[in-house]
């Protein structure tokens, strides 16, 4: 989300006093663009273990949990202290997100940066730093708490949540129409996390990014000024990119790597998922044999 692209490098021939040179035209040498640090998940993987060896892979991972654990304790405080039930637990996460936003800002700085000797905790930006990211911070925990809760509140009231037994009593043009409407419901949120999440994730990543120290080195090439989109402050500007401009400087090319990245992540995750899921039916029915037929039984 943070690597720029790299120019194409270009040598021009120095000027000679020879005749011979002279006569021809100079003519500039191209050399081809380098790849992209990020192209693929090893690469990406290779550059993460080149900066900090195996651990590298891990880097950040003290603010990532830490992180969590505020926004997870400070939701489920404000859901005690309104009398909110587990359900509605997570309508809190924005609020929770907001005050914790200093520990997200952080993540994302010690990621793109070099490794530094500090711990984790000395490294969490400054307040001010946290008043300048708190709004789009917010922005993107209330889109992801909508394609959280959409889906399932669709769910709801579609019918889907009652006994499937009941499901199987309807007659059969309601469970089409149910079936059609889960499709339907499917297909949105599909479109919506790929149409308005992901773009909300991006943009609040590199807004985190453009508020990196200059005395901080990244990992990645990546151009600080966004294309002299970001007005310092010291010339009365935020010192931060915007969130319009955020979104626009994110090259196309960045867009299919990123995408790409999202779709092997979840070819891997279902794979995993799939792999361990036979591998426990198998258990079940080495160590248990009549297990087929008790729950066989069970349905009836």
């Amino acid at each position: 989300m943070v690597e720029s692209p790299q120019d194409n490098i270009v040598f021009e021939a120095i000027p000679s006093e020879d005749n011979d040179m002279i006569k021809k035209s100079p003519e500039p040498v191209l050399i081809a663009r380098p790849r992209y640090l990020t192209s693929t998940l090893c690469s990406s993987m290779r550059l993460l273990r080149a900066e900090g060896g195996y651990r590298g892979r891990f880097r950040g991972i003290g603010m990532f949990i830490a992180n969590g654990v505020a926004i997870n304790w400070i939701s489920k405080a404000l859901a005690s202290v309104f009398s909110a039930g587990i359900v509605y637990e997570q309508l809190f996460t924005p609020i929770a997100a907001i005050i914790a936003a200093q520990l997200s800002l952080g993540w994302t700085l010690v990621v793109i940066t070099e490794t530094s000797p500090q711990y984790w905790f000395r490294r969490i930006p400054s307040f001010q730093a946290w008043k300048k990211i708190a709004g789009p911070t917010a922005v993107y925990s209330i889109i992801q708490l909508l394609g959280t809760f959409g889906p399932v509140a669709a769910f709801v009231l579609t019918g889907w949540t009652q006994d499937p037994k009941e499901i199987q009593r309807l007659p059969f043009e309601t469970q089409q129409r149910m079936a059609f409407y889960a499709i339907g419901i499917f297909a949105i949120t599909i479109v919506y996390a790929i149409g308005i999440l992901l773009p909300a994730k991006v943009t609040l990543t590199r807004m985190q990014a453009s508020l990196v120290s200059d005395l901080q080195e990244t990992i990645v090439p990546f151009d600080r000024t966004f294309g002299g989109k970001i007005v310092p402050e010291v010339v009365g500007g935020s010192g931060m990119i915007g969130a319009l401009d955020a979104w626009k400087t994110f090259d196309k090319a960045g867009r299919l790597r990123l995408i790409k990245a999202y779709v092997k992540c979840f070819a891997m995750v279902v794979g995993t998922t799939l792999f361990f899921a036979g591998v426990l039916v198998a258990e079940c029915f080495f160590f248990a044999p009549n297990l087929h037929k008790t729950l066989m039984e069970g349905i009836n």
